[in-house]
C-alpha cells in the first residue's frame, strides 16, 4: 500500500488502493442517490473516476456487499470498458448449518413478489439475485472471484486475509430466518400449482448460485468450461423465473407476500443483515470494513491486529454501525464516506474521540462538527510523514499517502485543506 484515496461519491464508497508498482485496488464504487446535488450526477463522475487510473498497471475490484451505494458504479464502469477490470472479486453466497443461502433466498421472494408503493425501497435489498448475471454479461468470466472467510489475495507485495463472512455455517440472525420461513409457510399453504412451480424453482436457483460461488470461488478448481456451464444453467433458471412473475403476481397470496417483506422493520433488518455480511478486508496495514455491523466486527475482533495504518469506518462512520472495540484499535488515519445528502445516519460523535486523523468526504452530517463548529483532526499530525512538531495543517503538501477526492466547499479535515493535485499522484 502506498497511497490510499477516499472519493467522495456523495453517501455512498469508493476507496482506491495504490500499489508501489503502479497497480490499484478499488473497493466499491457506488451511491444511494443518482444526483450528488443540484448539477452533478454520478454517472457523470464514474468516467472521470474511471481516467484516474487509466494508465494503472493492474486494475482490480472488490466488492464489499451488494447495496446499491457500494455496486452500482461497477456496472457503469464496465459499460465504458468491459476490460477495465483485470480481476473483479465480489463476495460469497453464505450458507446457514443446512446449506440454505437465506439471503440468497430472500432475494428470490422479493425479486418476485414486492411490487407497488415502497417497492423499489424493498428491492435494494434484493440486488444480489441479478448482480451476477449481470457482471457476467459485462466481464468475461475469467475476471471474476468469490471471496469468503480464510482467502488469501496479494497485492503489492502484502497480503491482504479476507476475515468474512464464512463461507459456511454463517450466523443468520432469528429476524432473517423467521422472514424467509414465514414467506415459504405462506407460499406452501396456498394450496396453487403456481406457487408449488415458484417454490421448486426457488430451491433451485438458489443451488445454481451455490454451484456459481464454488466455480468462481478464488481457490476452485473448476475449469472456464465449468464455470460458463454454472453461469448458463444459472441464466436459464433465471429467465424461467422471468417468465413465471405475471402469474405469481396473481396469486392470491402475493399481497401478503409482498406486505410481509415491505415491513418497515423487516425491511431495516433485512438490510442490516446484508451490511452484516460484508467483505472484510485486513492486512498488516489497512483495514476495510464494508458496512459490517458491531456483531460482524464483534466476532472477526480475536483475528485483527493490534493497530492499523489506515482503517475505514464501516457503513459511512454511522452511529448504527458504531464498534466499541475501535477505541482500543491503533489507528492512525481513519476513512469515513458519508456526503452531503442524507442517506443512513449522521457520523457518529464517537469517531471524533478516536486519536486518529479523519479523512472525511462531508462534514454536512457531522455531529461532532454540528455541535463544535471544530475539525476532529485539530492539534493532530500524520506520524507517516511529518515529524512531531510539523504544523498538521501542512500535512498534505508534506506527502500524506491519503487522499480524499471532494468536490465539496466544505472541507472536514485539516489534512484536506490543502486541494490535492490529482495529476502529481
Amino acid at each position: 500500500m502506498e497511497w490510499v484515496k477516499l472519493h467522495d461519491v456523495g453517501f455512498g464508497e469508493c476507496v482506491v488502493v495504490g500499489g508501489s508498482h503502479g497497480e490499484i485496488l478499488m473497493v466499491d464504487c457506488g451511491t444511494l442517490r443518482p444526483r450528488l446535488d443540484d448539477q452533478r450526477l454520478f454517472r457523470e463522475d464514474v468516467p472521470v473516476i474511471a481516467s484516474q487510473y487509466a494508465n494503472a498497471s493492474e486494475r482490480s475490484f472488490l466488492l464489499s456487499h451488494f447495496h446499491k451505494d457500494h455496486y452500482c458504479g461497477l456496472p457503469l464502469l464496465l459499460r465504458g470498458d468491459p476490460q477495465y477490470f483485470d480481476r473483479i472479486y465480489v463476495p460469497c453466497c453464505p450458507v446457514d448449518r443446512k446449506g440454505v443461502p437465506l439471503l440468497m433466498e430472500l432475494a428470490i421472494f422479493i425479486e418476485s413478489f414486492v411490487t407497488g408503493p415502497g417497492a423499489e425501497t424493498v428491492r435494494m435489498n434484493g440486488a444480489n439475485l441479478r448482480f451476477f448475471r449481470e457482471i457476467c454479461t459485462l466481464a468475461t468470466t475469467e475476471t471474476i472471484y468469490t471471496l469468503s472467510a480464510g482467502d488469501l489475495l496479494e497485492f503489492d507485495d502484502e497480503m491482504y486475509e479476507v476475515l468474512w463472512p464464512p463461507k459456511e455455517n454463517y450466523p443468520f440472525s432469528p429476524e432473517l430466518i423467521g422472514l424467509v420461513d414465514e414467506a415459504n409457510r405462506i407460499l406452501s399453504t396456498s394450496r396453487d400449482s403456481c406457487a408449488d412451480a415458484f417454490l421448486v424453482l426457488k430451491d433451485q436457483l438458489c443451488a445454481a448460485y451455490i454451484r456459481c460461488m464454488d466455480a468462481f470461488a478464488y481457490e476452485t478448481t473448476a475449469d472456464q468450461q465449468e464455470r460458463q456451464d454454472c453461469v448458463e444453467d444459472l441464466f436459464h433458471l433465471l429467465d424461467e423465473l422471468n417468465d413465471l412473475l405475471p402469474y405469481l403476481h396473481t396469486l392470491r397470496v402475493a399481497q401478503r407476500v409482498s406486505e410481509l417483506l415491505k415491513d418497515r422493520s423487516k425491511v431495516l433488518a433485512v438490510g442490516r443483515e446484508i451490511n452484516g455480511s460484508s467483505l472484510i478486508l485486513s492486512s498488516e496495514r489497512l483495514l476495510l470494513t464494508g458496512d459490517a455491523t458491531p456483531e460482524t466486527m464483534g466476532r472477526i475482533a480475536p483475528m485483527l491486529h493490534d493497530s492499523y495504518e489506515v482503517v475505514k469506518a464501516p457503513h459511512h462512520g454511522t452511529q448504527s454501525c458504531w464498534w466499541d472495540g475501535f477505541t482500543d484499535l491503533g489507528i492512525t488515519h481513519l476513512l469515513i464516506s458519508n456526503g452531503r445528502v442524507r442517506g443512513g445516519g449522521k457520523i457518529a460523535r464517537a469517531y471524533g474521540s478516536l486519536n486518529a486523523l479523519h479523512h472525511c468526504t462531508g462534514v454536512n452530517h457531522c455531529a461532532c462538527y454540528e455541535e463544535t463548529g471544530r475539525c476532529c483532526n485539530e492539534g493532530l499530525y500524520c506520524p507517516l510523514c511529518v515529524p512531531e512538531t510539523a504544523d498538521p495543517t501542512r500535512c498534505r503538501i508534506r506527502g500524506c499517502p491519503i487522499y480524499v477526492g471532494s468536490f465539496w466547499e466544505l472541507h472536514p479535515c485539516r489534512c484536506t485543506e490543502k486541494r490535492l493535485d490529482w495529476d502529481a499522484v
